[in-house]
């Protein structure tokens, strides 16, 4: 980080005994945004949907998603399911998504229904919009200045509304300071367990299994690794579960298509499920950002999954999809030369990217490998200074919020 020159002041919790800091154990999830809405702030729309495109400063795991419910005045739920999901603003793709049904049967949080969703890990940096219908049900046209309490890791950019009665993808910029709020999100610290480059959290199965080969190109858009490979269990929510057949996939490097990696994942429950794909672990493969990559597996014996990009496949942020290519007829792992010319795109072949092993411990402001009471006065003179460890959101600057993220990363840990 490079610091912002601005003018030296010494910052007042430096007279502060640590004493004074209050040292908890951090909340596991927590909401994007809490309201206290009062009545006159309430309102309903017969159709639509609105989106709040917002941006995180440090990784999160999206795990629910919610609807706003106003108890305030009824205590009869909503009087319609409301669709809500999170796409990312550059690609319009949707990562993940959920219904709130009507009614009061699903858990309440502070003012908002919540329900379970697939789910998906935020980047720091990215822009990404919130969505729902809003379909003859209350919501909070609020400004955070007054009566929106906006958790410090999100960063609100602007608000956006589309047509419809169904969930997509909102285009227009509402020009306002206002925020319509029907939909909110929980989530929680994101884990660094392997991520898949993608996932189906909507199956669609198709095809019969059939001796081809298919496969996904695709572009790393940061370096990776890649720790397992996998293929999509038809029967996830079957009985019994598990692949009829084994399947061999593998990677290839689509310069001088020399196949990179390669594993055969078995019939059967043995290989490990994550999301709609069970995989099996490979020695770690380091793939350049940029360079065009492709991913391919036997499809005999086991059905796939129909899903097309921006809809019911949700792709990493760290991964650009390009194309679908096969083989056909193949009935062992080559690579798949033809372009296969369809939006929807059979999915059989997945990854697992490697969570990063060198996240820095931000807490520790002295770099003496440990996190105590001593980091406290090191941040302060890092404040001061100005210094890289004054940084604890991950914002690129150093100021007050920085002393917030602070405790919140000491009572964390490393």
């Amino acid at each position: 980080m490079t610091p912002t020159p601005r003018p030296t002041r010494t910052f007042l919790a430096a007279v502060i005994g640590l004493a004074c800091i209050v040292v908890g154990a951090a909340d596991a999830q927590s909401l994007s945004w809490r309201i206290t809405p009062p009545s006159f702030f309430s309102n309903t729309q017969s159709g639509g949907t609105t989106g709040v495109v917002f941006r995180v400063t440090e990784p999160i795991t999206v795990t629910r998603l919610g609807f706003y419910d106003d108890v305030f005045f009824s205590q009869a739920g909503l009087a319609q399911p409301q669709q809500v999901g999170i796409y990312r603003d550059s690609t319009q793709q949707l990562l993940t998504s959920g219904t709130v049904v009507a009614g009061p049967v699903t858990p309440l949080e502070n003012f908002f229904r919540m329900v379970d969703v697939p789910q998906v890990t935020l980047q720091a940096g990215i822009d990404y919009v919130l969505a729902s219908t809003l379909i003859n049900d209350g919501f909070i046209i609020s400004n955070q200045n007054d009566e929106l309490d906006v958790d410090p890791r999100i960063v609100l950019v602007e608000e956006r509304a589309g047509p419809g009665s169904v969930l997509s993808y909102p285009p227009t910029f509402t020009g306002t300071i206002n925020y319509d709020i029907g939909p909110v999100f929980e989530f929680a610290e994101a884990s660094l367990a392997p991520a898949p480059a993608w996932d189906v959290p909507s199956p669609n199965n198709a095809g019969g299994g059939n001796a081809n080969v298919f496969g996904t190109r695709f572009s790393p858009n940061e370096d990776i690794t890649v720790a397992a490979l996998g293929f999509y269990d038809s029967t996830l929510f079957g009985n019994p579960e598990g692949l009829a057949a084994a399947h061999e996939v593998g990677i290839y490097d689509d310069s001088n298509f020399q196949l990179l990696t390669s594993v055969t994942v078995p019939a059967g429950t043995s290989a490990e499920r994550t999301g709609s794909h069970r995989y099996v672990d490979i020695p770690p493969l380091d793939l350049v950002a940029g360079r065009s990559y492709t991913i391919a597996a036997t499809m005999a014996g086991d059905p796939s999954t129909n899903t097309t990009p921006g809809s019911s496949l949700a792709v990493d942020p760290r991964i650009s999809t390009s194309a679908w290519v096969a083989a056909s007829g193949a009935s062992s792992l080559t690579y798949p030369f033809s372009l296969v010319t369809t939006s929807t795109r059979v999915m059989g072949p997945g990854f697992l990217i490697a969570a990063p092993d060198d996240e820095p411990c931000l807490p520790d402001a002295n770099g003496d490998g440990l996190v105590t009471p001593q980091d406290f006065t090191s941040w302060v003179l890092a404040y001061n200074t100005q210094a890289p460890a004054c940084d604890q959101n991950g914002d690129g600057l150093c100021t007050p919020q920085d002393f917030t993220s602070w405790v919140r990363n000491f009572n964390s840990g490393c």
